[in-house]
């Protein structure tokens, strides 16, 4: 016998849920579209650097931006920057040093 596909997303949804140490990460049916995994109050973004796309999260917070990636995280002070161009600055040093 086969599950109704709404009984299915309801079973994968309520048992894949990864608790970390800042937030909780979800992993929901990719037919939803609902597999984002951005923490709230982060915005998703992503760089070119030697030829691969990489992606990673920023927010702002007062004057300072901090960016994530899967392996490291790095901030930094606006200091004249927009916040969106800053957090591209750091997610290119975060690539350079291999934490990407």
């Amino acid at each position: 016998m086969i599950a109704p596909a709404g009984a299915l997303r309801a079973f994968v949804a309520s048992h894949l849920t990864v608790p970390c140490r800042r937030f909780t990460l979800s992993v929901r049916h990719p037919i939803d579209g609902e597999a984002d995994m951005t923490p709230p109050g982060w915005e998703e973004i992503s760089i070119e650097y030697e030829g691969k796309i990489i992606s990673g999260a920023y927010r702002k917070a007062g004057n300072i931006v901090s960016v994530r990636t899967v392996r490291a995280e790095k901030e930094a002070k606006l200091a004249g920057f927009t916040p969106l161009y800053l957090a591209k600055m750091l997610l290119r040093e975060l690539a350079r040093e291999g934490k990407a």
